[in-house]
């Protein structure tokens, strides 16, 4: 019989390999949920709606690294970096990290695209 563990990082990361070289990732999908109360205020009703997806990668940072606020593209989707991270050492290579998100079918827009934009813009 075959295994069904897998080793190592089987989803495509090519998309950030100019700016860090993966060593882990972690993908959380989530959901947002509306909650229907009675008279007394216990819930009886949750409904899920608006799935997203939150992803954590770290590894060698090389290159400039991945940008905050710039789209890249992890498993053949398209997702909006929030927050990079980058470590040093005198013992080590330089290590790195990201935090992306993507939901549903939303259209992504990244800092290039909105800047000059005022808030009555967007």
């Amino acid at each position: 019989m075959a295994s069904t563990r897998h080793f190592g990082v089987l989803t495509d990361t090519s998309g950030i390999s100019s700016g860090l070289i993966v060593t882990d990732m972690n993908v959380q999908n989530l959901t947002d949920t509306a909650e229907a109360r009675d008279t007394k205020g216990e819930v009886i009703d949750i409904a899920s709606y608006s799935l997203r997806k939150n992803i954590s990668i770290n590894g060698l940072w090389c290159g400039s690294g991945i940008s905050a606020g710039t789209i890249v593209t992890v498993g053949g989707k398209s997702v909006l970096v929030t927050e990079n991270t980058k470590s040093e050492s005198n013992q080590d290579f330089q290590k790195g990290s990201m935090t992306a998100v993507t939901a549903d079918n939303a259209e992504l827009w990244d800092m290039a695209a909105i800047s000059g934009q005022s808030s009555q813009d967007l």
